[in-house]
């Protein structure tokens, strides 16, 4: 059996606006910058200790290396899911479009992730990943079911600098074209970033009340996505654009905040 020491769904909510659909994803437990432990532990040390706490150790044995996995569906037209690495289920409940699983612990090396029809033997995507010690990672699936990508992000999980959030941006929408992120009226954070590929996380200070989250078609003023900016400072944040650009109603272009991780 896998160990891990979470495990959930995401908190999805969805507020339809034509043609956008505006999703946010939970995911890590928030991080406390001080501990009330003895030593006071440093984050790094911390994320450490999470993705090791289910594994077994005695002197006589060698504690393996693990790694932090988080799933999220973006295809459109999935049915339910099933998610297994290396044979074994990882999902309590089916995952379904626009939702995932939480973080959880794994060992790290070379794995075999297999999303399945729920309930059924049904192999609708499958992939090899190579997880590195001591990192966390998110897979993504995204494109229609008969065609499927399966995307590996690494993840970060360093702390913002004081007074500030971090945030990168994923363009999971095979047809939009190349992409823009910004906050309206202000700076772009991220240019031109094509189908499967994520920005790097960078810093940013919200007037939280006010700045608004968009996505831009690369190189003009044409609005993909619009995503109020439900950020907090000491947040690590991944934005999502998915969905199909020649699409409308549930498939159309979305626009999702995902919480990789809160220090506070």
């Amino acid at each position: 059996m896998i160990p891990f020491y979470a495990i959930s769904r995401f908190y999805v909510y969805h507020i339809i606006k034509t043609p956008v659909m505006y999703t946010y994803f939970t995911t890590m437990k928030a991080v406390q910058r001080k501990l009330k432990w003895p030593g006071m532990i440093g984050t790094t040390a911390l994320l450490a200790m999470l993705l090791s706490s289910c594994l077994k150790h005695t002197d006589n044995t060698v504690q393996a290396p693990t790694s932090n996995l988080a799933v999220i569906d973006v295809s459109p037209n999935a049915p339910a899911l099933d998610f297994y690495i290396d044979g074994s289920q990882i999902n309590a409940s089916s995952i379904v479009y626009g939702g995932g699983l939480n973080y959880f612990n794994l060992y790290a090396g070379t794995r075999h992730a297999v999303f399945y029809q729920t309930g059924t033997s049904t192999k609708l995507a499958a992939d090899t990943i190579t997880l590195n010690a001591n990192l966390a990672y998110t897979l993504l699936l995204s494109n229609v079911i008969t065609a499927p990508d399966l995307t590996l992000l690494a993840d970060s999980v360093s702390a913002p600098p004081g007074g500030s959030c971090t945030v990168r941006f994923v363009n999971a929408s095979p047809d939009a074209g190349a992409a823009d992120f910004g906050l309206k009226g202000k700076s772009i954070l991220a240019s031109n970033i094509a189908y499967r590929k994520a920005s790097s996380f960078k810093a940013v200070q919200l007037t939280i009340s006010t700045d608004t989250l968009q996505v831009y078609k690369t190189g003009t003023s044409t609005v993909l996505a619009t995503i109020p900016a439900s950020l907090q400072v000491g947040g690590v944040y991944t934005i999502y654009l998915y969905g199909f650009a020649s699409q409308t109603g549930t498939e159309a272009l979305a626009g999702s905040i995902m919480e990789n991780t809160y220090y506070y």
